[in-house]
């Protein structure tokens, strides 16, 4: 089940994002009202749209300038690909957050401001 969990979310963060504002009818709203099988508890879309922004937060982490080169990137691209099969997006990220503390990489959150 979260394997599949985090193949959906992991594919709604690759594909792009206007495809769904250019058609209303393609948000989760939509296909719900029509396709009751796949309706949610309002309290299921709150934690699954939490777990999206902590795809967010997953995808921030990898994110660095172009002129900027870290090593551990590489890592983390097929180490979090194996992870989100694994554990949900908020778990993953928790975990990506203190490795990156540890490293002490330029986004490690001690880091940011």
């Amino acid at each position: 089940m979260r394997t599949k969990i985090a193949a959906i979310a992991l594919s709604l963060l690759v594909s792009s994002a206007p495809s769904s504002q250019e058609n209303p009818s393609l948000s989760f709203a939509a296909i719900s009202a029509r396709h009751p099988s796949v309706r949610m508890s309002e309290a299921d879309v709150a934690r699954f749209k939490a777990e999206g922004e902590c795809l967010a937060g997953v995808k921030a982490l990898g994110s660095l300038p172009m002129d900027e080169f870290q090593p551990n990137i590489e890592w983390l691209n097929i180490r979090t690909q194996a992870m989100l099969a694994l554990a949900r997006p908020c778990e993953v990220l928790v975990m990506l957050e203190a490795a990156h503390d540890a490293l002490g990489t330029s986004n490690a959150p001690s880091q940011r401001n």
